[in-house]
Formats: structure tokens, sequence, C-alpha cells
């Protein structure tokens, strides 16, 4: 099997791929609808402190973007921010977005999701990926600058009750959250949830906690081999952010170990921004502006961006998670 061909894995293209100078096929594409949150995590920032001097693509050119990308190749989009759902006309852009035949899926903080989960699956957007840090009202408080658990929580319930398909994502802080490792097993185990654990990755302000918060994958397994027994593993695909595994109490669990095991030489995503600056990588600056560009020259700075797409992890980057979809 040659390296497209992992890549692509079973997923199929509605248009001819775009592919690096390595062989890599980009067929993920990450929206950032907004850069604006509703909460204040500790190991992200306010990306609406540095605002740039465009504004926000309006919902027919967040359709009109991604309908061009998904003839060159893309076949996967996740709504991103910030935090997708304050943005005012969300629901415009789900309608705009229905006609695109690609996957869909949405990365949220979950706070206004039980309102949200309804028109997200009648407009097709079935896979909901929810950051959930801690099950601990106080604890959670704290990590997210005054979250409400209980409004998550309700979300979630939501999101499935309309069939979604919904994994929770939890970043682990050594001294904040990472007592609650056997407890998000335990959640995964009674709720039939995938728990993904995330490892601190050195962005914005995290890059300040990295030395003393962050806890590594391995770290994560052993602890959850000496709870649970047995951590058996899980197929994924050849470009999955994540490694599976699950244990005899049910519990389906990944590991997205961006430090310890970073990805890069398999990744598959682009990045677009709320402004319409396609990106490389989360931990690339550099990007080309798409906005009121034709297909033809979209085609062009595509591959331009495809030549600046990393095999390596970079040590580190200014810009926060958040400004771009982390």
């Amino acid at each position: 099997m040659n390296g497209r061909t992992a890549i692509l894995d079973s997923s199929a293209s509605t248009g001819p791929a775009s592919t690096g100078l390595d062989g890599r096929v980009m067929r993920k594409l990450r929206v950032s609808v907004t850069s604006r949150c509703d909460l204040r995590c500790v190991y992200c920032d306010d990306p609406a402190k540095h605002p740039s001097g465009d504004p926000e693509l309006d919902p027919a050119e967040i359709a009109r973007l991604v309908g061009i990308l998904a003839k060159q190749g893309i076949d996967e989009i996740r709504l991103t921010g910030g935090e997708p759902l304050v943005r005012r006309d969300l629901g415009e852009i789900l309608v705009a977005l229905e006609s695109v035949q690609v996957a869909k899926g949405i990365t949220t903080n979950g706070q206004n999701l039980e309102h949200w989960a309804r028109p997200l699956a009648a407009s097709g957007f079935g896979r909901v990926n929810v950051s959930l840090d801690s099950l601990d009202q106080e604890v959670y408080r704290r990590i997210t600058g005054g979250g409400n658990l209980a409004r998550v929580l309700a979300g979630i319930d939501s999101a499935r009750a309309q069939g979604a398909l919904v994994k929770i994502n939890c970043v682990v802080l050594a001294g904040i959250n990472d007592g609650e490792i056997e407890a998000f097993h335990d959640f995964s185990a009674k709720t039939g949830l995938e728990v993904r654990f995330l490892e601190l990755l050195p962005a914005g302000p995290a890059q300040a906690l990295l030395a003393r918060r962050l806890v590594v994958a391995e770290t994560i397994l052993e602890r959850l081999e000496a709870h649970a027994g047995t951590l058996s593993h899980l197929p994924a695909a050849a470009d999955s952010t994540a490694f599976r595994r699950s244990t005899e109490a049910g519990a389906v669990l990944g590991f997205v170990a961006g430090q310890s095991r970073p990805f890069c030489s398999s990744c598959s995503r682009l990045r677009l921004s709320s402004r319409g600056v396609l990106h490389p990588c989360l931990f690339r600056e550099e990007g080309v502006s798409l906005r009121e560009k034709s297909a033809q020259e979209i085609a062009i700075l595509v591959s331009e961006v495809l030549t600046s797409k990393p095999l390596l992890r970079s040590a580190g980057i200014a810009r926060s998670l958040g400004a771009l979809g982390g």
C-alpha cells in the first residue's frame, strides 16, 4: 500500500485530490467560522483581543469556498472557532452548506449545544465533538473561566437524541484535572461516548503552562490500565489524529498525543480561518487569503499552501489554538 492510498483510507473524494509534494492527500478542512468564544479556558486565549482587519466571511462565501475546495478533493469539513455556536448567523451558514456534498462535523464547547442540536442534525452535521475537560463543576469552572457543566451535559444529551455521533475531547492538565482520568473512563463506559484525551500543545498561553501542566499519553495509558485492565486496540484511519483503545468495561478511548507522538507526517488537514485565510497547519503562521478569489485562483493558491505543509511539528506558536480551530 503506497502512502497516498493509506492517507485516503476508504473515504471517497468528490473531485481530484489536493496532494502535497510528499504525496500526502489533503481531504479534511477545518473551517473556523468565528474567532470569538464564550469561555476563557486556561490553555487558550480570547482571540477577539487580536482582531483582523478583515470581517468574518459571510455564510454564502463560506459555502462557496467550501464547495470549491470540495471539488479539489476535500471530503470532510468540521466547523470550529473560537466557539462556532456563538456566531449569530450560524443558522444561515448551516443552510448554505447543506448543498455541499461532504461529511460534516462541528467542534464545540457545548454551552449552547442544546439549542443547536436540532438545526445541526437537520443540516447534516452528524458528528459533534464536545470539549469537556472536567466532570466536576468547580474544576470545570476553573478551567473554562466560568463555564456551566450542566449545560454541556444537556447539550450532549440533545445531540445524541438527534442521532449525532458525539465524542468528548478532554485536555489533561497536571494538578488540575488529571485526577479525573479514571472518572472519564467510567463516564465512557456508562454512556457509550468515546472520550479522547488530548495532550496540551504549545500554542498561545499554553506555551507557558507546558512545563508544569503537560500529561503525556503514556502516563494516561498507564493510569487507565491500572484502573480498567487491558486496553484493546481499536482501528483508526491512517490520517486520524487519535489512536484508540477499548476496555472490558465498555469504554472507548482516544489519545491525541500531539506533543509526545506528533502526527504531522500523516496529517490530511487544511484550515480556513474565519476571515478567509487558508493555513497549512495549526502551527504555521503563514497562509493565503481565498476571499473573493475565483476557483481557478484558489486551485493555484491551494498548491502554494501545500508546499508549506510540514512533516515535523514546530516547537510552538504564539497564536492561540482557539484562533484557528484548535
